[in-house]
């Protein structure tokens, strides 16, 4: 028996670069702040909300969580641009498409080892998968991902993630397993 994992894709129209600054301005934010974007439903235990509030307490004043709860989704690219770090606390996750928005928008990434999270983000700088659930070394990732000032994250492997992308890869399968017939 031959199975395919086909991650879903991302929008690559929506989730792109845009100006942090310009992107703060927008959602009037505090240029000075450093933000973390907790983008996972909070109120459901899974997403370890409780781990990122804890997280918040080794961190000064400089740092912001912005926690979204069914946010608009085309409101979200503003949100990851003008955020300095993704911060996934999941217990368990499968191939979360927040990743792959996040890191096609410029914005690293700090996760628990969970899903696919590890496989996507490796060798991307500035990325930290957390060894532990430990909330004060979550925080020093944090720091640590956010004092690499970076340009640009987004890789040319994010791009193989694309919506298109992953249409045109399960568009292929269906068509070679109806030519196999």
């Amino acid at each position: 028996k031959i199975f395919f994992i086909i991650p879903m894709g991302y929008n690559s129209k929506l989730f792109r670069p845009l100006d942090r600054k310009r992107a703060k301005e927008v959602l009037c934010l505090n240029i000075r702040k450093k933000y973390i974007l907790f983008a996972g439903n909070y109120s459901q235990p899974v997403k370890g909300y409780s781990l990122a509030m804890e997280t918040m307490n080794y961190l000064d004043a400089s740092y912001e969580l912005i926690k979204l709860d069914y946010a608009k989704y085309s409101d979200m690219p503003k949100y990851m641009n003008a955020s300095n770090v993704l911060l996934m606390t999941s217990y368990q996750e499968g191939a979360p498409v927040i990743i792959k928005e996040a890191l096609a928008c410029n914005l690293t990434v700090v996760s628990t080892d969970v899903g696919d999270v590890k496989e996507i983000t490796k060798d991307v700088p500035g990325c930290f998968i957390a060894k532990s659930r430990d909330p004060k070394k979550i925080a020093e990732l944090i720091k640590k991902s956010i004092s690499i000032d970076l340009t640009s994250v987004e890789s040319i492997k994010i791009k193989k993630y694309s919506a298109n992308k992953m249409n045109n890869k399960l568009k292929g399968l269906y068509l070679e397993k109806l030519g196999a017939k």
